[in-house]
């Protein structure tokens, strides 16, 4: 007789021992989602709860039984709980796995935003039967987000408006940072600084000029400050003042330097100009009286340490009066510019020309004897004889002019070389003006030279 096979159960040891063990599970599991301060939830189709965990309870400030086979507009506001039922009809609906910020508000408070991450629950035959979530409130990162989007943007505005060049360079020298007045330095655009370094944005001079500042806060750890020039794509010389700050990382290394770099090209000529002020007669363009004997102090000075020879010129515009009172002082003015103007034209760039009041200037002749300053003072007398000014005051004026030669040989005292050369000035007028005379005395030795 056949007998039909049946299957043979486990004991039912083993049956209660499974079943404790999966109900211990999800006791963990339950434990696990309640200590989360996330909110976990499961809905079924309808969008009622079926689960909640601890976090929720809190939330709603409600029981379990009373979450339990809610939906949302029990609780959220009513476009709130719209938009959360769209998300889950997306999910349930598409079989999809979704990820998005839900922005939220419970009736009679403050809006909040939350990352949520929903995927569908499916029963043993794969049929949706719900959908499962996991919701974080991320509205303090989204604030601090927002705030420092803000801050962001008002640095930027800052950088970019702010009248001063800025940048950033790693170890390399690479620019990591520009803003817009920095990349205009160089005829560029922000993005074009970045990753390179200044030997391909200027010339080798330039960039050599900058190199040092960087160097130095590399080598030392120490904020560095100078000046630095450079020229425009137009060829304009600019002149800044740059403050360079080293910047560390988290081990106190330093990683790369900030740049804050300072136009001041137009209170630079401000200061040349006051300088030069302060230093040129404003008619003749020649130096004045002040800074005259100011650099014949100093060359007096040096001519005595090295045992150099030195020699002071006076000269004196002869009749010059007469010019003034019957052409006016304003013909005047042009024939002191045009003697000034000749004898610039006659002298070495290490000559020093200056007016020393009113029609009389002053020549200092560095590194040069008797003889040599007597040559030069002939020089200028006979171009300054040889000019002709016309104009709208009727007859030309031929200018004429008395010169005083005297010279520094071994010790003495500068204001003596003046006084000497000053004394041999009104001995040529007395002599017959428009004619050279060599001070004679125990410093300077006579010259071959004939009055006259």
């Amino acid at each position: 007789m056949l007998h039909t096979p049946v299957a043979t159960l486990p004991p039912m040891p083993v049956q209660r021992r499974r079943a404790r063990r999966l109900i211990a599970e999800l006791r963990i599991l339950r434990t696990a989602m309640n200590e989360l301060s996330a909110f976990v939830y499961a809905k079924d189709l309808a969008g009622r709860y079926i689960f909640a965990n601890r976090a929720m309870h809190a939330l709603y400030r409600a029981a379990p039984n009373e979450v339990i086979g809610a939906d949302d507009s029990r609780f959220w506001d009513i476009p709130g709980s719209r938009a959360i039922w769209r998300n889950d009809r997306r999910v349930i609906e598409g079989g999809v796995r979704l990820e998005t910020e839900e922005h939220l508000a419970m009736p009679g408070a403050d809006t909040r935003t939350y990352f949520s991450v929903k995927t569908p629950v499916r029963d043993a035959r794969g049929r949706i039967t719900g959908v499962a979530g996991i919701s974080t409130d991320i509205t303090h990162f989204k604030r601090l987000e927002s705030e420092l989007r803000e801050k962001n943007a008002l640095l930027e505005s800052v950088l970019e408006n702010v009248d001063a060049c800025i940048y950033t360079k790693d170890r390399a020298r690479r620019y990591t940072y520009a803003n817009a007045k920095m990349a205009a330095v160089v005829g560029r655009t922000p993005g074009e600084l970045i990753g390179r370094t200044d030997e391909e944005l200027v010339s080798a001079e330039v960039a050599a000029d900058w190199r040092v500042l960087d160097d130095a806060v590399f080598e030392t750890g120490e904020t560095q400050s100078g000046e630095e020039i450079s020229t425009t794509p137009e060829g304009e010389r600019r002149h800044f003042w740059v403050v360079q700050i080293p910047q560390r990382n988290a081990q106190g290394d330093v990683v790369s330097l900030l740049g804050i770099s300072t136009d001041f090209t137009e209170f630079y000529r401000l200061k040349e100009e006051l300088a030069r002020q302060a230093t040129t007669d404003e008619l003749t363009g020649v130096r004045n009286r002040r800074s005259l004997l100011e650099t014949a102090r100093q060359e007096f000075s040096r001519a005595n340490r090295y045992g150099l020879p030195m020699a002071m010129l006076m000269l004196d515009i002869d009749y010059f009066k007469r010019i003034n009172d019957g052409f006016g002082h304003d013909v005047g003015d042009k024939v002191l510019k045009a003697v000034a103007e000749a004898c610039r034209r006659e002298l070495r760039d290490s000559d020093v020309l200056g007016r020393i009041g009113g029609e009389e200037f002053g020549v200092l002749l560095p590194n040069t004897d008797i003889e040599g300053a007597a040559a030069v003072a002939e020089r200028l007398r006979v171009r300054i004889d040889g000019l002709v000014l016309s104009g709208d005051w009727g007859e030309d004026i031929r200018p004429k002019v008395s010169v005083g030669v005297a010279c520094m040989q071994g010790a003495g005292r500068v204001e003596t070389v003046l006084k000497h050369a000053d004394e041999a000035m009104y001995a040529a007028k007395a002599a017959g003006r428009n004619r050279v005379h060599v001070a004679r005395g125990e410093e300077c030795r006579p010259t071959q030279l004939q009055d006259g």
